[in-house]
């Protein structure tokens, strides 16, 4: 129980962190279509900066009688982006479409997404993120179109995709692969299907880390004489060391039953769906 609190508090803890960027965007008109959006007038991102206050938070020409109210997606081919912009909306009120190549974003909240409530298509080809948290689309009730296309996706919530209704092109792998495309039947299927390979997975690892964090900081701010801090943080570090060892056990043991049952799920597939 301990771990899944501690999991939560750290998941809440990083989710109020926010990076100040700087964009440089090339705008251009896709003429192909994206999932169910035709015409996406797209800021490809050709930069990112840190961003001073008087900085504008985007920068970049737009093509002739276009402005940032036509901008309607947000294009990053080349893996710049390390953490999600929140702050966009702001600048392209009419944001529906984002397209995240590589790059080095490894979380995703529901605080990121909040801002683009008329959100349709959210797009990660390849990423560092593990998980898919509870009530992540939560003020995205728009959405036809996700794709969490990483090998690194390692738990999705079960009710992650309960607020989507209009959902109907659905990419995922990791601890399971899906791909739908245009069918929302067949999405509500394979979320099913999904949920038991996915949604046991806990980042044990992670957990710890946070419980060591939040002892240092407990240490660092008691009141002790030089010896007794001394004497607790011995203890701090013994138990530390206990619960790493129990994490690596729980992490092994986890990870055997998360590969069990991806091969079931495999198995289940293609009986359902014999070549």
């Amino acid at each position: 129980m301990n771990k899944f609190i501690l999991l939560t508090f750290g998941l809440l803890s990083i989710a109020t962190i926010t990076t100040s960027i700087q964009l440089h965007c090339a705008y251009y008109t896709r003429t192909s279509n994206f999932y169910a959006i035709k015409g996406v007038y797209t800021c490809q991102i050709q930069g990112v900066n840190s961003q001073d206050s008087h900085d504008a938070l985007v920068t970049g020409t737009h093509r002739i009688d276009k402005s940032n109210s036509d901008v309607i997606g947000i294009w990053d081919s080349n893996g710049r982006l390390e953490t999600f912009p929140r702050g966009l909306g702001e600048v392209f009120e009419n944001l529906i479409a984002f397209y995240i190549s590589g790059g080095n974003i490894k979380e995703i909240h529901q605080e990121d997404l909040k801002p683009y409530p008329n959100m349709v298509a959210l797009v990660f080809d390849g990423s560092k993120i593990e998980v898919i948290e509870r009530g992540l689309f939560d003020y995205n009730p728009y959405l036809e179109a996700v794709v969490f296309d990483s090998k690194m996706i390692r738990h999705i919530s079960s009710n992650a995709f309960d607020n989507l209704s209009n959902l109907k092109y659905l990419i995922l792998s990791g601890c399971a692969s899906a791909r739908v495309i245009d069918n929302r039947d067949e999405v509500k299927n394979e979320i099913e299907r999904v949920k038991p390979l996915c949604e046991e997975y806990v980042e044990t690892a992670q957990a710890s880390t946070i419980s060591r964090r939040i002892y240092s900081e407990k240490l660092t701010e008691a009141s002790c004489s030089a010896s007794d801090c001394f004497e607790m943080n011995e203890k701090i570090e013994y138990l530390s060391k206990k619960v790493i060892n129990l994490d690596e056990k729980y992490n092994s043991l986890a990870q055997t039953v998360n590969n069990l049952l991806i091969t079931i799920g495999n198995l289940e597939s293609a009986l359902r769906h014999p070549k």
